[in-house]
């Protein structure tokens, strides 16, 4: 049988058992952070194509792969083309198959790690600029990214 819990946020506590201060706190910067995510998606306030840089985090309207629909997650910006191109971050939990970068992201609420695949938006899709990676990020981004493309050429050319 599952446990009851009560939700606050990003907060999770068995019913009966008071939230201590500190994840109170945790939970009201969560809230905090979400909020100003959702202003930014509302403000529609367009992003200069200047700043989109290769190494940057953006915020940006992400389409699964294999299902319809989309989410709006974190990406790294890869290259400037007739559009945007990216590699989505999603947040790192067992399981799954992502690929750590070597440093966490200061400006992101939770460790993320890169999916490898390449997706093209365009530059009005963009939500918002969250800010660059570190150096180590953004040459593994590099690394990661050129990876990706031999083996979408690859794949294209069989």
């Amino acid at each position: 049988m599952p446990r009851r819990t009560r939700h606050t946020a990003q907060l999770t506590v068995p019913t009966g058992r008071t939230p201590s201060p500190a994840e109170r706190d945790s939970a009201h910067r969560a809230y905090r952070a979400s909020v100003r995510r959702l202003r930014a998606v509302r403000s529609g306030a367009p992003v200069v194509r200047s700043a989109l840089l290769p190494g940057t985090v953006v915020w940006v309207r992400v389409e699964f792969a294999d299902r319809a629909g989309f989410k709006i997650r974190p990406a790294v910006v890869d290259a400037r083309a007739a559009g945007v191109v990216l590699l989505p971050l999603s947040s790192l939990r067992p399981g799954r198959r992502l690929m750590a970068l070597p440093e966490p992201v200061a400006f992101l609420p939770r460790p993320s790690g890169l999916v490898p695949r390449l997706v093209r938006v365009e530059c009005a899709e963009v939500i918002t600029v969250a800010g660059p990676l570190s150096p180590a990020n953004a040459a593994f981004v590099g690394t990661v990214a050129a990876t990706v493309a031999a083996v979408v050429r690859q794949d294209l050319a069989a």
